[in-house]
C-alpha cells in the first residue's frame, strides 16, 4: 500500500512539472505586447538650429519637412543618417491663414497638371521621403476630386500617407484606404498651446488613448519646449508600459486586400471603371476622379 501511495505521488509531481514547464513554455513563446505610440515632429525646414535639434531625438521618431525650406535637405539627411523616418510636409490649402502656407502649396483651383507638377517637385525637394502628411490643409481635405489626385500620385512612388486632420471633416484618410495606400491618422497635437504643462497634459492622454486603443498618434513641432519635454519623456517610455515605434513599422503592419464590388450611384450601375469599393457617393467621385490605372472592378451597390 505503502508504494503504491508513493507512486501516485510521485506521478502526480511529474504531472505538476510537466504542466509548470508547459505554462513557462507558452508564456516565453507568448512576448508582452506593449501599446505603442508615433511621435511626428513637422514643420521642420526654417530654423536649422531646431531642426536639427529634432532629428537628435530617438531614432524612431519621424521628421516631416516643409519642401523648398532653407535647412530641409541638410536636416533630412541628418535625421535618415540616424534612421528616422523623413516624410514630407506637403503644404495644402486651408481656409484660413493662407499665408502660413510656404512653398510648394496645393490649391482647390488648381487642374491636375499644376497639382500633380507642384507635388512631384516637392517630393523630389526632401531627400529620402518615405510618405507625407499635410500642412494645413483644412480646405483641399474635404475635397474628394483633389485627395483623388493625391492618392493617384501617391500609389506608384509607394509612399504612405498620415492624416493631420486639420479639420474633423476630412476625406483624406478614407480616400487613401479607398486607393489602398498605407495610411493613419493623428490623435493629439502635442503643443496646440507651447507651454509644458499643456504638452504634458496632451502627452498623458496620448499614452491613455495608446493604452486603450493599442496604438496612438501624436504631432508636435520643433519648439523649445516640445522638444525639451520629449527629450526628457521619451527615454521614459518603458516605465510607462508603453513603446514608440516609427511611422514605417505601423504601416508595414497595415494589410490591404484589393475588393473588386458591383456598385450602383445614383441608380445607375457602372461597370468597367478602376476603382476600390466607395462607402458613398464622395468617396467614389474621389476615386473616379483620381484616374486610377490598371484596376478591374465591376461595379455595384
Amino acid at each position: 500500500m505503502h508504494t503504491i501511495k508513493t507512486t501516485a505521488k510521485s506521478f502526480l509531481t511529474l504531472i505538476s512539472l510537466l504542466s509548470l514547464m508547459s505554462l513557462t513554455s507558452l508564456a516565453e513563446e507568448r512576448p508582452i505586447v506593449r501599446p505603442t505610440i508615433t511621435v511626428i515632429i513637422d514643420d521642420i525646414g526654417d530654423n536649422q538650429r531646431l531642426g536639427l535639434r529634432a532629428a537628435r531625438l530617438p531614432s524612431k521618431v519621424a521628421l516631416s519637412i516643409l519642401p523648398h525650406t532653407p535647412f530641409s535637405k541638410e536636416v533630412a539627411t541628418y535625421g535618415h543618417d540616424r534612421g528616422q523616418d523623413i516624410l514630407l510636409h506637403q503644404p495644402m490649402e486651408s481656409y484660413k491663414d493662407k499665408h502660413l502656407l510656404g512653398p510648394g502649396a496645393l490649391f482647390k483651383k488648381m487642374g491636375r497638371q499644376e497639382f500633380s507638377l507642384i507635388l512631384e517637385n516637392n517630393i523630389s525637394a526632401v531627400p529620402y521621403v518615405v510618405g507625407i502628411n499635410n500642412h494645413m490643409g483644412s480646405l483641399l481635405t474635404k475635397d474628394a476630386e483633389k485627395m483623388g489626385w493625391l492618392m493617384a500620385e501617391l500609389r506608384p512612388r509607394e509612399l504612405f500617407f498620415i492624416d493631420s486632420r486639420t479639420t474633423s471633416k476630412s476625406i483624406a484618410a478614407k480616400t487613401a484606404d479607398l486607393w489602398q495606400i498605407p495610411n493613419m491618422t493623428r490623435r493629439i497635437f502635442l503643443d496646440h498651446t507651447d507651454d509644458k504643462v499643456e504638452i504634458n497634459k496632451q502627452f498623458q492622454k496620448l499614452l491613455r488613448l495608446a493604452k486603450k486603443h493599442g496604438h496612438a498618434t501624436a504631432i508636435g513641432h520643433p519648439r523649445i519646449n516640445t522638444l525639451e519635454y520629449l527629450e526628457q519623456m521619451l527615454p521614459k517610455l518603458q516605465n510607462a508600459g508603453v513603446e514608440i515605434i516609427s511611422a514605417t513599422e505601423v504601416m508595414d503592419h497595415h494589410q490591404y486586400a484589393s475588393r473588386s464590388k458591383h456598385i450602383k450611384m445614383d441608380g445607375h450601375s457602372i461597370s468597367g471603371y478602376p476603382c476600390y469599393l466607395a462607402g458613398n457617393k464622395q468617396e467614389f467621385e474621389a476615386v473616379l476622379q483620381g484616374i486610377v490605372a490598371n484596376y478591374n472592378c465591376d461595379f455595384v451597390r
